[in-house]
């Protein structure tokens, strides 16, 4: 072997050391990574929300009109054509009987207004468009794109979407990670957070469900 040839070796030994600390950066909980901050209530009690609804697409309304009478569960929907996202709406919409029943509303809320027809045949609730994002924040969480392709879960998820029969497109803006909250009545606050934490992490459908049947007892 010459000098040129060890020189390549090495090179490539390196190359291949420098992508498995990527893949191993990539792959690491991405509230180390991208970092976090819990939802503050008063952060989304005021903001101003669009129906996506006709004939009320044109009329804001501030959001905490919505949980004034009730509980209101709320997906906030990282990308409205994402497959992905389009599984969790199915998944939450299976639950809008026992959600009506319990006195919840289940409402969708989106950054972005692409594909949101298609959406719709997903989500069982009604869809709100949210142009200051202030239900993504007050810390927005970016996931770029090579990071959720270096990330095992994501292909996990999207194994699981296709399985469920959910199709989905790459319109849009998918980097900014959602998640799902539950709304007390009045000004109670949120009750329930999850914090999407990866493309296609679902809330936990037992957790969530087991607070909802726990605020319905009476």
């Amino acid at each position: 072997m010459g000098e040129y040839d060890i020189f390549k070796l090495i090179g490539l030994i390196a190359l291949f050391i420098i992508f498995l600390c990527v893949c191993l950066y990539a792959n690491l909980p991405t509230k180390w990574t991208l970092g976090s901050k819990e939802m503050d209530y008063a952060f989304i009690r005021d903001c101003e929300l669009l129906s996506l609804k006709e004939p009320e697409m044109k009329k804001l309304l501030p959001a905490n009109v919505l949980w004034e009478n009730q509980r209101v569960l709320v997906m906030v929907v990282r990308r409205p054509g994402c497959l992905l996202c389009r599984r969790e709406a199915k998944t939450l919409s299976f639950l809008k009987h026992t959600l009506d029943k319990a006195r919840v509303k289940l409402i969708a809320v989106v950054h972005e207004k692409f594909d949101v027809d298609q959406f719709r045949t997903y989500f069982a609730g009604e869809i709100y468009f949210d142009k200051e994002r202030r239900f993504f924040g007050p810390k927005e969480r970016w996931m770029p794109n090579w990071h959720s392709l270096l990330r095992v879960d994501t292909f996990y998820h999207l194994l699981r979407a296709k399985r469920a029969g959910v199709e989905g497109n790459s319109l849009g803006e998918a980097r900014l990670l959602g998640g799902v909250y539950l709304l007390g009545k009045g000004d109670d606050g949120i009750l329930f957070r999850h914090y999407e934490r990866s493309y296609g992490d679902m809330v936990n459908i037992y957790k969530l469900m087991g607070v909802v049947m726990n605020l319905a007892m009476p």
